[in-house]
């Protein structure tokens, strides 16, 4: 297995089939967008759900949060 591959299931580990974990919910939360690839949709629909869960944010809140 590549290292590219390995990255990528780890990244699937912790964002994908930890989304549950209270401590991870929270980061997952804060991540920049995974980029527009197709290897990461799926990451990218899971952060997006995550981080938009209580509404959008708005400009205010995108620029406070770190």
């Amino acid at each position: 297995m590549e290292v590219q591959e390995q990255v990528l299931d780890l990244l699937k580990y912790l964002v994908i089939d930890n989304k549950d974990n209270e401590n991870l919910y929270i980061t997952i939360k804060l991540l920049d967008p995974f980029p527009d690839h197709v290897v990461f949709k799926d990451l990218r629909i899971t952060q997006q759900k995550i981080k938009y869960s209580r509404g959008p944010f708005s400009l205010l809140e995108v620029i406070i949060i770190p």
